[in-house]
């Protein structure tokens, strides 16, 4: 039973493709986020998938003959000697079921502190067989982190909120930050 699996492997967040790239405007109060009722469909054939885990972590690497993740420094707190500031290396994790058919994704950065959105980048996956359940990986290389502060990854499905994880950036006093310690 292999789950469905869609990664991402963005080197850089600022390079501009189709369906993917970093945005740098806008807002999304969360007074005009939507959880959607369970068995709600998207599109006639796409029903909404649930969210069941999703973690940020500095690495997402994937096992070719099997396709078992390993999740590489997860961490919830980012220290910087300076803002703004580059983390250079993070990885988002979603596992989802009740997932089947074709689903534009995206993961929204913003900030907590007045709802900025700082990034968003977009997936595309088909998911074969909600039987299992399906997974996605986001690795993202120099990520911008503005001022210390709480944020937040938001994952929707189109327009509609699935789930989120936070993330607090603290200015450090001296030393190297752990996330600068890898070549």
């Amino acid at each position: 039973m292999n789950p469905t699996t869609l990664e991402e492997d963005a080197r850089n967040c600022t390079v501009d493709k189709p369906r993917q790239g970093c945005q740098n405007s806008g807002s999304s109060p969360r007074s005009q986020l939507y959880t959607p009722v369970r068995g709600q469909r998207l599109m006639a054939e796409a029903p909404i998938p649930s969210v069941v885990a999703m973690l940020i972590c500095e690495q997402i690497i994937t096992e070719q003959a099997t396709n078992k993740k390993s999740l590489i420094g997860v961490f919830e707190t980012f220290g910087s000697l300076a803002f703004p500031g580059v983390v250079n290396r993070i990885a988002i994790y979603a596992k989802l079921v009740d997932a089947q058919g074709k689903y534009q994704f995206k993961f929204r950065f913003v900030s907590l502190k007045d709802e900025t959105l700082i990034a968003e980048i977009g997936l595309e996956a088909e998911i074969k067989d909600s039987a299992h359940c399906a997974e996605l990986a986001l690795n993202v290389q120099n990520f911008p982190m503005p001022e210390p502060g709480k944020y937040e990854f938001q994952l929707y499905v189109g327009d509609i909120y699935l789930s989120r994880v936070t993330i607090e950036a603290i200015q450090l006093q001296g030393g190297v930050p752990w996330q600068q310690q890898h070549p």
